[in-house]
């Protein structure tokens, strides 16, 4: 029988935790079969970003076309665009050859804080990319920053998810993680609020934690799971991740993507 086949479109991730590496890493942890399309290139360790270089719109087109030309892709999850180029190449793409569930992680900043998308590219993929896909996925600084309301409560993550739903008209999962009292997450669908609730881990090994969400959950949805199952399924995937983490290097080190095996 032959895999289901997925893609992630993202930044590559020199330690292997977060973007490229971490979506392969997911993919593979949950039984389908996943394809690549990088746009940056970071150079990174536990410690942080030293620097990005976004790559070619071009080559980017090309890695596109080539895998949606010979696979049958079922689900795609989106993660780093870095620049208004990349985005507009992906857009132009996805609007004329795609009908599987598109999942977006909308990243804005790396979890040691360094900037890893332009103002103005986030300001373009809530325009034109966010109202193609099936999700997106932003955590609270991002959500902060794409709906200009500042968000210290249940109540902000409630009106920021409509407010953003006004704009896109896309399904909003807004992750609770950086809330300290309860990290719950929101599912947004235009008519009803889902909560998914979860317990605190405390490890400071949770880098590519938002990445292996995304990516999990667009596994689960190419699997034919509807969206609330699979955002459940994505998160006990996750949880369990951090739970079983790696103590790698001085910084944040790695969510463990093979749990299963290796518990």
């Amino acid at each position: 029988m032959k895999p289901i086949c997925v893609m992630t479109v993202a930044g590559s991730d020199s330690g292997g935790g977060a973007g490229i590496q971490g979506d392969l890493k997911t993919f593979s942890a949950l039984g389908v079969y996943g394809t690549s399309v990088i746009t940056a290139v970071t150079a990174q360790n536990t410690m942080g970003i030293r620097s990005v270089q976004g790559i070619d719109p071009k080559i980017v087109k090309d890695q596109l076309e080539s895998i949606l030309e010979d696979f049958p892709i079922a689900g795609i999850k989106v993660g780093m665009l870095h620049t208004v180029s990349i985005i507009e190449t992906i857009v132009s793409v996805l609007k004329e050859r795609i009908t599987c569930p598109i999942v977006v992680d909308p990243v804005m900043l790396s979890s040691s804080g360094t900037s890893i998308t332009t103002d103005e590219g986030m300001d373009f993929m809530k325009r034109e990319l966010f109202p193609l896909v099936q999700l997106v996925t932003p955590n609270i600084p991002e959500m902060e920053y794409l709906t200009h309301q500042v968000i210290q409560s249940e109540e902000d993550m409630l009106r920021s998810c409509e407010g953003l739903y006004d704009d896109i008209h896309t399904p909003i999962l807004l992750k609770g993680g950086h809330r300290k009292d309860k990290p719950c997450d929101i599912l947004y669908e235009g008519e009803a609020f889902h909560y998914f609730d979860s317990s605190f881990i405390k490890t400071h090994n949770d880098h590519g934690t938002g990445c292996a969400l995304s990516s999990s959950i667009t596994a689960y949805l190419a699997q034919g799971e509807t969206l609330i199952k699979s955002v459940e399924m994505g998160k006990h995937y996750v949880t369990n991740c951090l739970a079983y983490s790696y103590p790698l290097g001085t910084g944040h080190g790695p969510i463990n993507h093979f749990w299963m095996d290796k518990r």
